[in-house]
């Protein structure tokens, strides 16, 4: 008759909440992920415009010299 046994039901409703919860968890491994390639990005700017201050035995001195 095209009825679905509660068994059904039950297990469609775990498994869509299982897949809800695995998107969950991957958005927050991607949004940490995020923050380290922003951080990382950050680095790589602030060693483009300071060149001076990041050069291996150089210190903040030189600058302006």
């Amino acid at each position: 008759d095209g009825q679905y046994s509660e068994y059904e039901l039950r297990m469609t409703a775990y498994n869509n909440n299982k897949a809800v919860m695995t998107d969950y968890d991957y958005a927050s491994e991607q949004a940490q992920t995020g923050q380290d390639f922003e951080d990382d990005i950050i680095d790589l700017l602030n060693r483009a415009l300071n060149p001076m201050f990041f050069r291996p035995g150089g210190s903040s001195s030189q600058v302006g010299q």
